[in-house]
């Protein structure tokens, strides 16, 4: 891990917000404040990876949000320390996560977007499974992606590259990632090129 992700990690927060009854409507937390209070922490180099409520008759003279609700956000920000990414991701790549996040319904559509093109590559790939059978066998899919175990798949990896189509190629398994309609259309085609000219291993 490199020393500017160590860095970046510990700007990450949670932000608490307090709606007393003894309190303004300008003074209690409600969506907007929180949402305003997670762009300053952004603006000041950090990133909201949580967001709690309290709701009280007034403010706890010691702890401000009361004592259990102090021992609820600590288990937060200890469970959140506890998570390592598999991944070296700036701070950049932080930031637009955390504002993805703050618009669920734009990240709604995104995902039906990804599994609609998932769902035109699985379709296309199983017709080329019934169109050359026993070339090889489609795993079960649960990202975005498609897994093939063939016995030539090293060779299809080398055979798509060269038509400029990036597949990944591990352990005998051929990893083919959905993309738009066009992108999932070429890559179809070119497998059913290469399945065509090149005769299934050991016949």
């Amino acid at each position: 891990m490199s020393e500017k992700f160590t860095q970046e990690k510990y700007n990450r927060a949670v932000l608490v917000g307090l709606n007393a009854h003894c309190l303004s409507a300008e003074e209690n937390a409600d969506d907007t404040s929180m949402e305003e209070l997670a762009d300053l922490l952004e603006t000041a180099g950090g990133v909201c990876v949580g967001t709690v409520f309290q709701n009280k008759d007034a403010p706890d003279p010691r702890t401000f949000i009361g004592e259990g609700k102090v021992a609820e956000v600590k288990q937060l920000v200890d469970a959140i320390k506890g998570v390592k990414s598999p991944y070296n991701v700036n701070a950049l790549s932080q930031k637009l996560g955390a504002a993805v996040l703050r618009h669920p319904q734009t990240m709604k559509e995104a995902l039906a977007e990804i599994l609609a093109s998932r769902e035109q590559l699985l379709q296309g790939i199983r017709a080329l499974g019934e169109a050359f059978p026993g070339r090889f066998v489609l795993l079960p899919c649960a990202t975005n992606f498609a897994t093939l175990r063939m016995a030539d798949g090293e060779a299809l990896y080398h055979y798509l590259g060269e038509q400029g189509i990036s597949i990944r190629y591990t352990g005998g398994l051929v990893r083919i990632t959905c993309g738009t309609a066009g992108e999932n259309r070429a890559v179809l085609t070119k497998m059913a090129d290469y399945f065509a000219a090149v005769p299934a291993k050991g016949e």
